[in-house]
């Protein structure tokens, strides 16, 4: 693993690299955070999903961004890795001198720390985060305390706790019924007495084993930040949620999202599409994981979601991804793929994983 600082430095001096990141918000936003701080700067940066590309144009300097335990030995290779303390994207910005809309990236790099899980219980972020979010009037980021349910300033009760998928709810998230059933009961605004009872209600719904129901329950309740973006405030939940949407259903959509960071009309589209989308993708999420966590089985089928990576996220949340000693594999339109991700998480070796997989990650799964 190369330090932030000296692979900035080093990049910048070459004024190219191809960045390489993880399937993963934080590796995805800070792709996009280096490829503007290069930009900038007057180098240029590509954005890749494709490891092959180390070995196959070794006299070009490749920046891997999140593969945290993926050994990597080719030159002209370097690595940055999530140091379980400060997101990397924030990480990142704090190293970056000269860069421009400062303000905005950094907005990104504080959803990033969200997507890390960071931040919760009262305390809040502990990391670069925390100075970076003192950095932020309420009108631009608005941190507020209670549950972290998408959408739950302009949705009914019932909606948010149905389209939450990080953290992921067992019975409830993509569950209309018993998602429905809450919000009968706590309909709208949590306030301190409410708070309570929709803690309970959760808790008693929530299908997963009884040791595990508090652990998820202090991720559940924590800070949102309500975040601006070109003029429209949203809650980081739903812009977590935009993002994994977007990206779970097409093999290429991931090489996208590093754009956003600084093109706010791509996360506007990204938003119209997760409006459309969200509900089903819940649905199905909600569907395969039960398979996934009642059977034990690693492979699902699936219509809508055509990457795994959604999946393992669920699972990493509710503290069951490292019990699986097979890849979470989904079985779309007749091929199984997992995704390097799964496959570094199993000790797979630099030049093995490659050879199994493509330029988007995706990897086939033969047995």
């Amino acid at each position: 693993m190369s330090s932030i600082q000296g692979v900035l430095k080093k990049i910048v001096s070459e004024g190219y690299v191809r960045i390489i990141p993880s399937i993963d918000i934080d590796s995805l936003i800070a792709a996009g955070i280096i490829a503007k701080y290069m930009i900038d700067n007057g180098g240029n940066a590509g954005v890749s999903l494709d490891l092959k590309s180390v070995i196959d144009d070794k006299d070009t300097m490749h920046l891997l961004i999140g593969f945290n335990g993926l050994e990597v030995e080719y030159r002209n290779t370097y690595t940055i890795q999530f140091d379980g303390e400060t997101s990397i994207s924030a990480k990142t910005l704090k190293y970056i001198d000269r860069i421009s809309d400062r303000k905005y990236l950094g907005k990104w790099a504080l959803i990033a720390g969200h997507y890390r899980l960071l931040d919760y219980a009262a305390e809040g972020f502990k990391g670069y985060e925390k100075e970076l979010l003192g950095e932020y009037p309420p009108e631009d980021v608005e941190p507020i305390f209670g549950f972290r349910l998408w959408g739950f300033q302009r949705k009914p009760m019932k909606s948010s706790l149905y389209r939450t998928l990080y953290p992921f709810m067992p019975g409830i998230s993509g569950n209309l019924d018993i998602a429905g059933k809450i919000g009968e009961e706590v309909p709208g605004v949590v306030d301190g007495k409410s708070a309570k009872a929709l803690a309970n209600l959760i808790i008693s719904n929530l299908k997963i084993d009884d040791d595990l129901k508090d652990k998820l329950l202090v991720k559940i309740v924590g800070y949102v930040y309500m975040v601006k973006l070109d003029d429209k405030k949203i809650d980081s939940g739903e812009i977590i949620g935009s993002l994994m949407t977007f990206y779970s259903t097409g093999a290429d959509k991931p090489e996208y999202i590093p754009f956003t960071v600084f093109t706010p009309s791509v996360f506007n589209h990204l938003n119209v599409y997760y409006e459309e989308y969200i509900d089903i993708v819940a649905s199905e999420s909600a569907m395969v994981v039960d398979q996934i966590l009642s059977s034990g089985r690693n492979v699902v089928e699936t219509d809508y979601i055509v990457r795994p990576e959604l999946l393992i996220d669920i699972l990493g949340v509710i503290d069951v991804i490292n019990s699986y000693d097979k890849p979470i594999t989904v079985l779309n339109n007749g091929m199984k793929y997992t995704c390097i991700r799964e496959l570094v998480r199993l000790g797979g070796g630099f030049d093995e994983i490659v050879d199994k997989c493509d330029e988007y990650q995706l990897c086939r799964v033969e047995e």
